[in-house]
């Protein structure tokens, strides 16, 4: 699909430019039945991906049902999720509570350790986790990012759908910490 075709979808306008993607996006969206931003990247081949907000904002319990949401759609359609680094010793699937448990771990505390490496290390601190489903779609290529930017004290929940051929989204890691300047801009 080109950005002329992906506009023609005229009750999801109007879409606006992303200046740091090049892309476009509209806050009109729908994503399994409920309202979304939506924003779509583009190459010369075309549509390269689809981002899905599942969750914006400061509210950490809010945050954690959205990416409950994306377990449990993940488990529905696509036999289950994996996450990095995180296995039961059983060798069972993961479920519900354990992802609730990892998120509990990590964005539970993301706010306060946020600010303390902010206060005693002067530097901002981006917590991350990444799901994808254990099964593929055929004509994509799906991934789930969670994360937590102590710098504008904000969760994230997306959802991405990539082209098959599309390289990893997963994260270098699962805390990235940016040095901040005497303003408290990171360097």
């Amino acid at each position: 699909m080109s950005r002329d075709d992906v506009m023609a979808f005229e009750q999801f306008g109007p879409y606006t430019p992303v200046r740091v993607t090049g892309g476009i996006e509209t806050a009109h969206g729908e994503f399994e039945g409920r309202p979304a931003n939506i924003s779509f990247g583009f190459d010369d081949a075309g549509l390269s991906y689809i981002q899905v907000w599942k969750y914006e904002g400061k509210d950490y319990a809010a945050a954690k049902a959205a990416a409950l949401d994306v377990f449990a759609l993940f488990g529905d359609r696509f036999d289950g999720a994996a996450m990095r680094d995180i296995d039961r010793k059983d060798g069972k699937k993961l479920d519900a509570g354990s992802v609730a448990a990892v998120l509990e771990t990590v964005f539970g505390t993301a706010q306060k350790l946020g600010k303390k490496f902010a206060a005693e290390n002067k530097v901002w601190a981006t917590f991350i986790l990444d799901m994808d489903p254990i099964k593929q779609p055929r004509n994509g290529k799906l991934h789930a990012q969670f994360s937590y930017s102590a710098r504008y004290d904000t969760f994230y929940v997306f959802v991405f759908q990539d082209r098959p051929s599309a390289p990893s989204r997963a994260a270098k890691g699962n805390v990235r910490l940016d040095k901040m300047d005497p303003s408290g801009t990171p360097q």
